[in-house]
């Protein structure tokens, strides 16, 4: 699968095929803020989403720039031949999404989720989380695990538990 990320008007990040894409920067220089667009158009929750706010998790509207009305993301990869589009529109009270395929129309609202983990990846949320991205805290973790242990991590990491 190969993509980019483009932040309206702003920055466009190439994803190079099948290749491991490191994401570096100083605290508070936009790290986090790039997974979570791919990972709010795509699944419409983020690491930063993905429970509730009791626990300190925070909504999709948190995300917005507090300088901006709204926030706009678009991802586009291809993916056994296919290309797609996929939005995502936040304003504080809503939030919209439509995930094109080869320039068509497949899927609206939370439909793109649906669409994602059935054809486009073929993964759903906890899949594309533990498959994906390895979060610094994680692979901090991994590297001072005996051999035995960084095995059993692996499996738990990416859901290979079942795997013998």
């Amino acid at each position: 699968m190969t993509g980019f990320i483009r932040f309206k008007d702003r920055v466009e990040i190439d994803f190079p095929e099948n290749q491991v894409t490191l994401i570096a920067g100083e605290n508070g220089s936009g790290k986090t803020s790039i997974l979570d667009a791919i990972c709010c158009a795509l699944y419409g929750t983020t690491f930063r989403t993905s429970g509730r706010a009791a626990s300190g998790f925070l909504d999709l509207a948190d995300l917005i720039n507090h300088e901006s009305p709204k926030a706009e993301v678009a991802v586009e990869f291809e993916n056994h031949g296919h290309n797609y589009v996929v939005t995502k529109a936040i304003t504080p009270s809503t939030s919209r999404g439509e995930l094109l395929e080869d320039g068509e129309t497949k899927a609206i609202g939370t439909g793109v989720y649906d669409y994602v983990r059935n054809f486009a990846i073929g993964l759903d949320w906890e899949g594309f989380r533990k498959s994906t991205v390895i979060l610094q805290g994680e692979m901090s973790a991994l590297t001072n695990l005996l051999p035995a242990e960084r095995k059993q991590a692996f499996k738990k990491l990416f859901g290979l538990s079942l795997i013998h």
